[in-house]
């Protein structure tokens, strides 16, 4: 009898892990091990874990390579430029009307971005621009 292919899933959507999970649930031959949120969690699960097969979002293969670049190094141009507007103290309406975009996308370049950088606030992304030297303190 052959052991059963051991996975571990990473992704930061939890329905689609879930419906991965459903998936799998009735394969006999494989068994999920593990669930990561995002690729630092992957790392160290894949360490504890030694799962045969990780299933992983390509977002979050990027993060893993990158995660000992400099966060800031990440930021497309958009996102740098929201970046520097958002710690101006601009609002994200205001922000999308200056760049001539919806609000909805702005807010999508600052979730992007605050995520990359590894802040959770608006003022953590203050400091982080005035530490960066984006902004004249």
């Amino acid at each position: 009898m052959s052991s059963k292919t051991r996975i571990l899933i990473c992704d930061d959507h939890t329905l689609f892990v879930e419906g991965i999970k459903a998936l799998l649930r009735n394969e006999r031959s494989l068994e999920v091990v593990g669930e990561a949120r995002d690729g630092r969690q992957a790392v160290d699960l894949v360490k504890e874990l030694q799962p045969d097969l990780l299933l992983m979002d390509v977002s979050d293969a990027g993060y893993v390579r990158n995660s000992r670049l400099r966060p800031y190094d990440r930021l497309s141009a958009r996102e740098r430029e929201v970046l520097k507007l958002l710690a101006e103290g601009l609002s994200v309406k205001e922000v999308a009307t200056r760049l001539g975009l919806s609000v909805k996308t702005v807010d999508v370049h600052k979730y992007n971005l605050m995520k990359k950088i590894d802040v959770h606030d608006r003022a953590e992304l203050i400091k982080y621009a005035i530490k960066k030297k984006l902004i004249a303190v």
